[in-house]
Order: C-alpha cells, then sequence, then structure tokens
C-alpha cells in the first residue's frame, strides 16, 4: 500500500497498483495476488477485480528472507491468516473463497482437492527416425493435497499426432495398467496405486515412431492424472521427429562354417541371408569381401548380373562389388546366389571369412559374415587315427568295405558291422548285434535323403558292441567319439543315443528335455568333486541333424590337464578340467538304449526306464586316442560333407514388379524362376505365399495339379503349397505355372502384394525370393439416386431443415468418397439461403455464401456420405425473405477420381411467417450473492428482433429454488416500463411497449434482493423472456449461488491466527489472548514456519467479532521493529515458480500510507 492507498503487487520493481483509497481503516479486509505462468497479475479486494495487467518480470532470486511486514515500512493492523499458493486461483475461486471468509455459516460442501502435475522439461525432446522407443520425461512431479492414491492417468499426443507412426508405450507395473488406442494416440494408465508410484509409471513412459520416413511435425505430449473425481492440471512436453536415414540391415545368415574341399568348385555362401531398409525401398550397392585369410592365387567370389545389378571382382583386394538401384528384395535375392570358389588343387587351409555389407546410397550396413573352413581331407574315417576301437557306417552296414552290398528297404538289422578292423583301423572286429528282432532297429537306404541310416523307434530298439578291452573292460588315458545322429518327432525325456557303462562307470553321448550332452564319468577312483563331466552341448530340436565329437585326453602328468571335450556340429569346443584316467566300465555298450547309466543333468544312477532314442543313426566312430583341434575340424568336415543336407536354392526370378490390371484373368507369376539343388535330384514341396499386402477377401493364388505334384490353396493364411516328391526340372516347371488372380473386378486393393517363394527337400528349405505385384485398379463413377420428387416446403422461422431423407448414394468400385458439393442453381438469395452441414463420420464443411456452395470433404465411406448428404440442411436466415421464387438445389458426389453425373435436384419454397425476438449475451459466470446486497441479474443481454421496432413485455422469474420468503427481483420504471412483482410465482412482469433498445436497457437494471441475513444455502435460476406482441423470445438464465465450497489444495503456506502460534521462536508454548507470537507454524504441511526477526515479536489477540470471532495477529506498526520471517522460503518453495496466488485477511490500522504486509525486499513503490 502507498500512500494515496493503492495496493501494488511488485515483482523485481514491476508493479502492478489498484486504484486510490482502496483500504479503510480498521476494516477486514480480503486481499488476494495471483500470478499466471504466461504472466498475467490480478489483484484482488473481497473478492472483486481491482486491478490487472501482463508482465513480463520473472521471479528474481536474491536470497532475501521472506517477511510478514518490514522495518521501514511496518504494517500496523492485525493478521487472520496468509495462504501462499502454486497455482493460479480462478476469479471465480476468488470471490467463492472471499464469501467463506466472510460468512463461515454458509460452508455446505468440503470439495475434492485436484491432483498437481509439475516439474516437466521445458526443452524439447529431440527424436531421431529409427530411434529405440524413448522416455517423454524422467522429472514430472506427481501432487495430491487431500490423496494419497492416484486412480488413473491419460498421456496424449495432443498435437500432429500421426496415426501410422506414433506409439506411446508403458510396461504394467506397480498395479497400473496401460492401454494404448493406436488410433487416437491416448495412453491410459489405470488402476488405484500411490502418488509415487504413478511418478514413477509416468517418468517410464515411451514414444516411439515407427516410420522409416516419419512426419516431422512436432508433437505435443500431454499428461494429466485422475484421483477418482478430478483432473489434474495438464502437463506437456514437445518432441521434436527428425528423419535422418537408416541404414540397411542383414540378418539371419548362417551361424555354421562352409566346409569347403580342394576341388568342389563354386558353393553358396548364403542360402538366408535377409536384407531390410526401414526407410528405403532400394538400395545402390552391396560389398561381399574376403575379409580374413585371403589368397589371391587361390580365391574368387562370383556373380552372375541379374535384377538389374552388376557385379565386379576385384582381385587386389577380395571385394566383389554389387551395383545398380534397385528394390531391396532384388539385392537380398542378389547376395544369395554370390558363390565362393578356391581353384587350387592344394589349397592354403586358414579359415576364409566372408562379410556381407548394402549401402542405400547415404549410409552402409554393419557387416555380417559366415566362415569357409578347410579340413584336412578323409578318404576313410576308419583309418584316419591310429588306435581305432569301432566304425559303423549305414553306407556299409555289414562293415565290409563294400558299399553295393546293402540291405533293402525297410529291413530290421539284426547287425551293424565294424569297418575299423577291415579297414585295418583297429584289431578287432566290434560287429554291434541285436538278436531279438522286436528291438532291432530298421534299416532303409532312402532315409537322410537317400544316404541310408538306421532308424531307432524311441520304445525298444537298441543294437550292441560288444563287451571288450578295446572297447571297455581295461583302463583308458585317451578315448574319443565321433557319431553324426539325426532326432526324431521328439526330443523330451532323457533318450540314450550311446552309453557305454554302468551305473559307477562310463561314456554317454545323450539327449534330455531337448539338450544334447556329451558325459564321462567315474565315482568310485575319480576324487569328490571330479566324479561327474557332463558337457551340455545346447538345443537340440526334432527332426534335425546333428554331429557330435567327444574326447577325453587323461595322459597329461597333471590331473588339472587332464581333460573331456566335445563340440556339436563345428561349434565351439567345451573342455572340463580334471578327468581322470578312466577305469574298466564293463555293463554293456549300447547304441540307442542303456541298461544302467547315469543321468547326465541329476547325475543320479540308474534312471528308470530304457531310456530309448528316437531318430537315425547315420555314422559312428571310436578311437583309444584323444582328438587334437585339428582333428574337430577334419571330422566334422569329413561327417558334414557327407551327411549333411546341401539346401535347395531357388534363383532368377524377374527383378521387376508384375502388373495386374484389375480385371484382368489369372496371370503367371514368374517365367524364369530356376529350381536347384546341390546334393539332392528330388524336391518335397514348394510354398508360394503372399507375404505382403494379402488381402483374403480378394487373393487367389491357383496351381493345375501335374507332374505327381498337388497344389493346396489356404485363402485364409494366403499361402500355396505345392507338394509330392518329384524332380528339380517338374518343380521348376511347375512353379513357373502358378498364378495370381484378384477376384474383386470393381475396387481392389492396390496395395502392393509380395509373393515369396520357398523350396523344401527332405532336411531344409532354400531362402525365400520374392516377386511384387503391383495392382492397378480403374475407376467407376459414383451414382446418386432416389431423391424426393416434391418441393421441400420452408417457413420462416423452421430454422436448419434436412434436404433430403431419401437420396441414396453408390459407387461400384470404391468403398470410400472423398467429397461432395450441394449447390444452389436456381435462385439463390445471399444474405438469406444457407446450406449447413454438421462435421461428422470424418467429413468437414465448408459453404461459401458468395457462391451458394456448400463443400463436404474427407475421406469417408459412401454410407457415410449418403448419411452426410441426408443431414445437409437449409436455412433461411431473413425475417422477410423472398417468397416468390422456389429455390433449387444440386447434389453431386466424388470418388477422388470422378464425380456423379449431374442432375440430382430438389426444389425449395420459403413461405414468411413473424420472427420472434432475441436474447442473447447475458453472463455465463454465476452470480455469488453476498448477504444484504441487491445483484444486478444482468449488464450485458442483448435484445433483438429482425422483424419488430418495438417489445411489448418482458418476463423475469425465479425458475429453480425460488423461496418467497426470502427472494424479490426490484425494477424501477423506465422509458415508460412499469414493472409488476408477483410474490407467489416469483416473477417479475415488465411492460410496454417500448422500442427494443430501451427495453434491452430496461432488463439490464432487473436486481435481485434476498430479505434476509442468512439465506437459504441453494442457488436459484432467474429466467428472462420478451415478447414482441406476437411472439416469446428464447430464454436466457442467471445462476445466483450461496454454496461456498471451502477446501483449500496446493497450498506452499497457510498461515491462520487460529492455529500455530508459540510465544518463543522455539514453538514450545502455545499463545494466548495478549501472548507474543515468536513462532507462527504453516498449517500447509509443508513445514514452512515463519519466526521473529525484529526487536519485538507481534501479539495474539483471540475471538476478534469483526471476523467472525477469529483471531488476530496484532503488528503494532508505528517503527517498531515488528515482523515475522521465513529465511529459507525462496530455497524451499519460491525459487522457480512461474505461477502463484497469495491470499490475505488483514485489518489495517492507517491507510494512504506507505506499508509493507508480503516482501523479500524493502517496498518503495518505486515500480508503481
Amino acid at each position: 500500500m502507498d500512500v494515496y492507498g493503492r495496493i501494488a503487487y511488485q515483482v523485481n520493481n514491476d508493479a502492478l497498483a489498484s486504484g486510490f483509497f482502496q483500504l479503510s481503516s480498521n476494516v477486514w479486509t480480503y486481499l488476494t495476488f495471483t500470478r499466471a505462468s504466461n504472466g498475467d497479475r490480478v489483484i484482488y479486494k473481497n473478492g472483486a477485480v481491482l486491478a490487472s495487467d501482463n508482465s513480463a518480470a520473472s521471479f528474481n532470486t536474491n536470497n532475501d528472507p521472506l517477511y510478514l511486514t518490514t522495518p521501514s515500512y511496518p504494517f500496523e493492523g492485525r493478521m487472520d491468516e496468509v495462504r501462499i499458493s502454486n497455482v493460479t486461483r480462478s476469479a471465480d475461486w476468488v470471490a467463492t473463497e472471499y464469501n467463506n471468509q466472510s460468512s463461515p455459516g454458509t460452508f455446505i460442501t468440503l470439495i475434492n482437492t485436484e491432483p498437481v502435475l509439475s516439474n516437466i522439461e521445458s526443452s524439447t525432446l529431440a527424436y531421431n527416425s529409427g530411434d529405440s522407443p524413448t522416455a517423454i520425461t524422467s522429472s514430472i512431479i506427481v501432487k495430491d493435497g487431500d490423496d494419497t492414491n492416484l486412480q488413473s492417468a491419460t498421456i496424449q499426443i495432443t498435437s500432429n499426432f500421426a496415426a501410422g507412426e506414433d506409439q506411446l508405450a508403458f510396461v504394467d507395473q506397480l498395479g497400473i495398467t496401460g492401454s494404448y488406442a493406436s488410433s487416437t494416440g491416448i495412453l491410459t494408465l489405470t488402476g488405484s496405486s500411490s502418488l509415487a508410484n504413478y511418478q514413477t509409471a509416468l517418468r517410464s513412459v515411451t514414444y516411439e515412431n515407427t516410420s522409416g520416413s516419419p512426419s516431422e511435425l512436432t508433437r505435443t505430449i500431454s499428461f494429466t492424472v485422475n484421483d477418482g473425481t478430478d483432473d489434474s492440471n495438464t502437463r506437456t512436453r514437445n518432441i521434436s521427429v527428425t528423419k535422418v536415414n537408416n541404414a540397411p540391415t542383414l540378418s539371419n545368415i548362417e551361424s555354421t562354417s562352409i566346409i569347403y574341399y580342394a576341388g568342389n568348385g563354386q558353393k553358396q555362401i548364403s542360402n538366408t541371408l535377409e536384407v531390410d531398409d526401414i526407410d528405403d525401398t532400394t538400395l545402390d550397392s552391396a560389398f561381399v569381401q574376403i575379409s580374413s585369410g585371403y589368397v589371391s592365387s587361390e580365391d574368387t567370389l562370383y556373380f552372375t548380373d541379374s535384377y538389374g545389378i552388376t557385379g565386379s571382382w576385384n582381385e587386389t583386394t577380395g571385394r566383389l562389388k554389387l551395383t545398380g538401384s534397385t528394390l531391396v528384395s532384388n539385392y537380398q535375392n542378389a547376395l544369395r546366389t554370390v558363390t565362393y570358389e578356391n581353384v587350387s588343387g592344394s589349397p592354403t587351409m586358414s579359415t576364409r571369412t566372408i562379410s556381407f555389407s548394402a549401402s542405400d546410397g547415404t549410409a552402409t550396413s554393419s557387416t555380417v559374415s559366415r566362415d569357409i573352413e578347410y579340413p584336412t581331407a578323409i578318404s576313410d574315417l576308419a583309418t584316419y587315427k591310429s588306435n581305432g576301437v569301432f566304425h559303423y557306417d549305414a553306407q556299409d552296414v555289414d562293415g565290409d568295405l563294400d558299399t553295393g552290398d546293402q540291405p533293402g528297404t525297410a529291413t530290421n538289422l539284426s547287425s551293424w558291422g565294424d569297418r575299423s578292423d577291415n579297414a585295418g583301423g583297429s584289431s578287432t572286429d566290434l560287429t554291434a548285434t541285436q538278436g531279438t528282432a522286436s528291438d532291432q532297429p530298421l534299416f532303409d537306404p532312402t532315409y537322410l535323403g537317400d544316404r541310408g541310416a538306421l532308424y531307432f523307434d524311441g520304445s525298444t530298439d537298441d543294437i550292441d558292441p560288444p563287451n571288450d578291452a578295446l572297447l571297455n573292460t581295461a583302463s583308458y588315458t585317451e578315448k574319443s567319439f565321433a557319431i553324426m545322429f539325426r532326432t526324431g518327432t521328439s526330443v523330451s525325456g532323457l533318450q540314450m543315443v550311446y552309453e557305454q557303462g554302468g551305473g559307477t562307470r562310463g561314456y554317454q553321448i545323450s539327449i534330455k528335455d531337448g539338450n544334447a550332452y556329451a558325459f564321462v564319468w567315474n565315482n568310485a577312483e575319480w576324487g569328490s568333486g571330479n566324479q561327474y563331466k557332463s558337457i551340455d552341448l545346447g538345443t537340440v530340436v526334432p527332426n534335425s541333424s546333428y554331429i557330435i565329437l567327444a574326447s577325453h585326453d587323461a595322459t597329461s602328468g597333471t590331473l588339472a590337464s587332464r581333460v573331456w571335450e566335445a563340440n556339436i556340429n563345428g561349434g565351439t569346443v567345451t573342455t572340463l578340467a580334471s578327468a581322470d584316467v578312466q577305469q574298466a566300465h564293463a555293463g554293456g555298450a549300447m547304441i540307442g538304449e542303456e541298461n544302467g547309466t547315469v543321468d547326465p543333468v541329476t547325475l543320479g544312477g540308474n534312471p528308470a526306464g530304457t531310456n530309448n532314442f528316437d531318430g537315425y543313426v547315420a555314422e559312428f566312430a571310436s578311437w583309444n586316442a584323444a582328438f587334437s583341434s585339428s582333428d574337430f575340424t577334419n571330422i566334422y568336415g569329413y561327417l558334414s560333407e557327407k551327411w549333411f543336407n546341401e539346401p535347395p536354392v531357388l534363383a532368377d526370378i524377374e527383378d521387376t514388379a508384375l502388373t495386374y490390371n484389375e480385371g484382368d484373368a489369372a496371370t503367371t507369376i514368374t517365367s524364369s524362376i530356376t529350381v536347384s539343388d546341390a546334393d539332392d535330384t528330388d524336391l518335397d514341396s514348394i510354398r508360394v505365399s503372399i507375404t505382403s499386402g494379402f488381402d483374403a477377401t480378394e487373393d487367389v493364388l491357383a496351381f493345375v495339379d501335374m507332374l505327381g505334384i498337388t497344389g493346396s490353396w489356404n485363402g485364409t493364411t494366403g499361402i500355396l503349397t505345392l507338394s509330392g516328391t518329384t524332380t528339380l526340372s517338374n518343380y521348376q516347371t511347375a512353379v513357373r505355372t502358378v498364378t495370381y488372380q484378384n477376384t474383386d473386378a470393381t475396387s481392389p486393393s492396390e496395395t502392393t502384394r509380395e509373393i515369396s517363394f520357398t523350396a523344401y527337400d527332405w532336411d531344409g528349405s532354400s531362402g525365400a525370393i520374392t516377386r511384387d505385384i503391383e495392382i492397378q485398379g480403374s475407376n467407376s463413377a459414383p451414382v446418386l439416386s432416389a431423391i424426393e420428387g416434391t418441393t421441400l416446403a420452408y417457413t420462416e422461422g423452421d430454422g436448419a431443415v434436412a434436404t433430403t431423407a431419401t437420396i441414396v448414394a453408390t459407387d461400384s468400385d470404391d468403398s470410400n468418397l472423398e467429397g461432395a458439393t450441394v449447390s444452389f442453381i436456381n435462385n439463390y438469395f445471399l444474405g438469406e439461403d444457407e446450406l449447413d452441414f454438421t462435421d461428422s463420420f470424418g467429413i468437414t464443411s465448408s459453404f461459401d455464401a458468395m457462391t451458394g456452395i456448400l463443400t463436404l470433404t474427407g475421406t469417408s465411406t459412401v454410407a457415410n456420405y449418403q448419411s452426410a448428404l441426408r443431414s445437409v440442411t437449409y436455412e433461411n436466415t431473413s425475417s422477410d425473405p423472398v417468397t416468390s421464387l422456389d429455390r433449387t438445389i444440386e447434389y453431386r458426389i466424388y470418388d477422388g477420381t470422378d464425380s456423379s453425373a449431374t442432375g440430382i435436384t430438389r426444389d425449395i419454397s420459403v413461405a414468411s411467417v413473424n420472427t420472434a425476438p432475441i436474447l442473447d449475451d447475458i453472463e455465463t459466470e454465476t452470480i455469488f450473492y453476498q448477504s444484504g446486497d441487491s445483484s444486478t441479474v444482468t449488464e450485458t443481454i442483448t435484445l433483438t428482433d429482425p422483424d419488430d421496432t418495438n417489445i411489448e413485455t418482458a418476463t423475469f422469474q425465479i425458475t429453480t429454488n425460488y423461496d418467497s420468503a426470502e427472494d424479490t427481483l426490484v425494477f424501477t420504471t423506465i422509458f415508460g416500463i412499469t414493472g409488476s412483482w408477483n410474490d407467489g410465482t416469483g416473477t417479475l412482469n415488465l411492460t410496454g411497449p417500448a422500442s427494443k433498445s430501451d427495453f434491452q436497457s430496461a432488463l439490464q437494471t432487473v436486481m435481485y434482493r434476498n430479505t434476509i441475513t442468512t439465506p437459504t444455502d441453494q442457488p436459484r435460476v432467474v429466467s428472462i423472456t420478451v415478447n414482441d406482441g406476437t411472439d416469446d423470445s428464447n430464454t436466457e438464465t442467471r445462476n445466483i449461488s450461496f454454496s461456498i465450497p471451502k477446501s483449500v489444495s496446493d497450498l506452499l503456506v497457510w498461515l491462520k491466527a487460529d492455529a500455530g502460534t508459540y510465544t518463543t521462536t522455539g514453538g514450545t508454548t502455545a499463545s494466548g489472548n495478549g501472548d507474543d507470537v515468536g513462532r507462527w507454524e504453516d498449517q500447509s504441511g509443508n513445514a514452512n514456519h515463519f519466526i521473529t526477526s525484529g526487536a519485538t515479536p507481534p501479539i495474539l489477540q483471540t475471538a476478534q467479532s469483526s471476523i467472525n470471532d477469529q483471531n488476530g495477529i496484532e503488528f503494532p506498526g508505528g517503527g517498531s521493529n515488528v515482523r515475522l520471517e521465513d529465511s529459507d522460503a525462496e530455497t524451499q518453495y519460491l525459487s522457480g515458480l512461474d505461477e502463484l496466488t497469495i491470499f490475505f485477511v488483514i485489518e489495517s490500522d492507517v491507510i494512504n500510507t506507505d506499508r509493507g504486509f508480503w516482501t523479500t525486499y524493502t517496498p518503495d513503490a518505486s515500480g508503481i
């Protein structure tokens, strides 16, 4: 307050001041000061606005304390209450709170305190296309003044949402569940959980853009929480989305090495390599590099130009470069055809690494690679190593070294001959035998792709080598095994591929619940902790081929160096130390079964049952010699080359898309695809599938059975299967006859279809090769029909009237339309005639008053456009319309290509009638009635009548909660207009006639008055109507409120003179009437207390009648050094505020004098 009695609100010397002489001496006054985050400032006195402005001044920090009064300009008077809030209170709130304080007897309802969100980052979050899901905020804070739990939260992309790109995500946690609506961009979190849990949840919400070419408009993400009653404020953060180029990606190359022997010729490097690019449909180049072990005089990479791609081999660098701008799928097909060859008859044996990469012209992918290994050629496994034990080979079942005398198809084997002794690998014949016919494995030369194998049924089949010192009845410092087998239909349970020994000692190759094991044990001679050496070789799956190599070397002089080693399918060799010398382990060796062994997982002896193997064994050898590292490579190379399948290869499909026109007949997809297989003459099947763009209602793949091949089409999945074992050439002929047809001959989906081809032999599949089909539609114009043949009769004042209820819209080849027009083509009158449409169905409208054309736009269904046209309205807005000429309107629709034909029209006739007067512009805010006052019902109402100059009468009526004992409406005669009050009905009638302007002025003078001191706490509604002698106007209403909410939320400080006053700064003794107030404690729960900092403390005065018997804190003023101080207010709650509300209840003993009652520095009014 300054010497002129002005109330000043000053921020950093920038002051907002009220008018002069605002305070009266010794009168309690309610002062409120607000500042919004946009700079809006308002001063209120007793609930009414005194002054307002907008100031850019921000809250600077100066480390000064917060004071109640100051020594230089001391406040003289009393304070009852001080509140500081971190939100900007509205004018209605301020008026309500004043009424609370002024008339506490009217408290009725304790309202809920809404939750508050704050502290979200002000900076824009930067997101680049291709980024992983990114947390939107890590700093948002959640508070609620009267709730410990929240019930829900809403996170919404409220600006520039792109439905096909933007994703909000939340991982359910802390009792909170998330649900994202991808069509609206709204993520809803639900579940009753604590404020802290919701804060954690909001901080974990992520944004991701799934498009490779996203919209770069800035997104705004809005956060709101709800406590079960009210929503919080909304806090937002912007996300800038930047399209950056994403490099291509290569994946799914085979993990196993290629085994290469001298003279192998060209070998395909990868059959499964996949190429992708999320933001490019084409690539510019690719590179295949021999990145390790390259020998220029031996190694060559080959590529036959195809798919619009040209290959160039650089012998100096060992790099093959592919160039040509073409589809990503073409580069995938091309890279799968690249081959390697070593032209030397005696190649360098070092491993080659072949690395692949691709470029989109801007960025290059990371590399993927596959090794090529050169094992030493093995002519006969039986003689490869010395100290042979046995060698069983399904391609020489009797072991006589003659592969031409094999058993016939489906032969039960009673013996499997040991080749080792015949080949010179050992001196003892250890032929395996099975004398029981029902337990004999089944041999068939067609097994394993016509390579032959023994099949074990998983139930009783086994075949057993004999006990012998060479095998198991002596002690062994070295022993090794190499076995090639194929799993059957199940890999569950314990399955014994091979074991020799019993519960005390032995060796074992087995499967347990889907994992393979190489196991050696001795629980008699081997020390505790080293008795069981079980190597888990990893997962095996049904119907798959495996090679396991295992080696025991106990020749070292130290136990730690005695090892058990194994690998599977050429992978990393696993080594277990401290595997000591194995002793005799008689108990019978068995292939396919056990008769006493140890579980490789539980290590328990004698597991139940015989644990038979379900699958095939093709070759098995053992030596009493350990493997070297090169042995692991060489033996695996030998067995894999002999037994493993080379998958078929599809190539040479056309590199251009196939064009299919709407209505075309079934069309052959490819005429150039080739089918090959390096180690098979037959295929089992080919799958042709629509892998992208498939529409089950339209797309059909077809094949006419031929050459022993049968076709089966699944219209649900989009897969055509060709099956039947026959030659590669027959399958090539067959697959070239597969056709595509779109059965929607009027409006097919024009999404590009991707057709993928995959070939299958007995054990593997080719890589998929693809061709796109581009669908070209032809358009048929939409049609309108069935409009009424009668004239639409319109009478003045009818309002907006639908122009047709029967019009029908159709389009034979489009489910959607893009637009429509409804136009006046005859007798349009500007200023009278209007066409209108309420936006709906995704359709928006625009009426051009100059041309009389209503335009509807937006992609929506034909049915929606039909509904839209039926909801188009005509209205004549004139009070004196032209009635002699009928209007004619025409309807047209547009499908994006063509419009409907002209000629769909309807006439409208217009008749005139009296137009009722109109009331408008009444205030929307509620009148908060103060006891004893008279309140003007409306000061802004307007009255118009387009076809009358005078008004005859007006009626004011209290239509809600009228109480005849309290309520009255008051009017003083003016402009010849008289008033008549009916106490029985609560009706005030005003009678003229008088001009519209005079009646409008009269309406603005009517007052409401309540005749009792404490009115009934029920809101009143006053309804107003006028009449022009013929018709009543519309009714306008104004609400009058008496019910006052009293909760106080979002408080930083709440000082009340009736609580928290203590005689000393330490707060030990409560103040009584007349006592010092050394400490005034904060009642908000934030512990922002004020203590005496002047020479003497203020005084407590209790039960002040002038403020409804509330207490007051007396400040003596007069130059005395009396003040209260919060020394850390800045750091605790003022610093960083961008909005606040300060509320005072004070009584000043002096007026028109410089006084400061809330300050962080000495007030001098310099900013006023």
